[in-house]
């Protein structure tokens, strides 16, 4: 399993606990490509670099461009299964739930060539208002158009599974600017035919950003720049999955 990461912390505030945990994250996976911002810390990179990560600082504000040129750098390396999460979440989630991240690269994403890694009802609960309320709405509208008019499916949690050919697929096809990827590449690959798509739950993808930033975080979220922001991705995102069930 190959993991890969888009990345963007010019405070450095993720410093204390690289040093900590990185190590045991790292172990967990054959390969890891890191795309980072430039703005991101160089004392971060150099981290990341000490453990055996494959960086780029090639990011930018484009979050879908950055996510697609990691994947295609993850499929440079020897591997047949991926994991993509956004580097915050995948070393909290190592922190708190290794267990079920664990079980996550060996058993559940070989299970299909791509699987939308969610949250269950404990973990969403712990993001902010805005968050919870604007992505509802996009896991709402996909769940319509990906046939359960009346289920929801996370799909806004930064994280993904997916097989060689469906990557291939993705590094292709994929053209969102932003994080809307999280709707486009499920709605992509379901489109594929004798291509598989799984939904799976998860602990671990709860609310990430207290760890790093402290928890007064959810409190600075709820302000009306950031509830703008939060719609306009919602809207992006179910307009990416409307686009590509509209071209079957």
């Amino acid at each position: 399993m190959v993991l890969l990461s888009t990345l963007h912390d010019p405070t450095g505030a993720m410093v204390p606990f690289l040093h900590e945990h990185l190590g045991a994250l790292r172990k967990m996976y054959r390969a890891y490509v890191v795309v980072a911002t430039p703005a991101t810390s160089a004392e971060i990179l150099a981290i990341y670099r000490d453990h055996d990560c494959d960086v780029w600082d090639i990011g930018s504000a484009e979050i879908g461009t950055s996510r697609r040129n990691a994947v295609k750098l993850a499929l440079e390396m020897e591997g047949d299964w991926f994991h993509y999460c956004d580097a915050d979440r995948i070393l909290h989630w190592q922190m708190h739930y290794p267990d079920e991240l664990r079980e996550m690269i060996e058993t559940i994403i070989p299970q299909a060539d791509y699987s939308a890694i969610g949250r269950n009802p404990r973990a969403y609960a712990t993001h902010p208002l805005v968050q919870r309320e604007a992505e509802y709405v996009c896991n709402r509208v996909f769940a319509l158009l990906y046939g359960q008019r009346d289920g929801v499916l996370d799909v806004c949690a930064g994280s993904c599974g997916f097989s060689r050919r469906a990557g291939a697929l993705i590094a292709q096809r994929s053209c969102e600017p932003t994080n809307a990827t999280d709707a486009e590449w499920p709605m992509l690959i379901e489109n594929c035919q004798d291509y598989s798509v799984q939904f799976v739950e998860t602990d671990g993808l709860e609310f990430e950003t207290p760890t790093f930033f402290g928890a007064t975080v959810s409190q600075r979220a709820h302000n009306a720049d950031n509830w703008a922001a939060r719609v306009r991705l919602a809207i992006d995102s179910f307009e990416a999955a409307a686009r590509l069930r509209r071209a079957l």
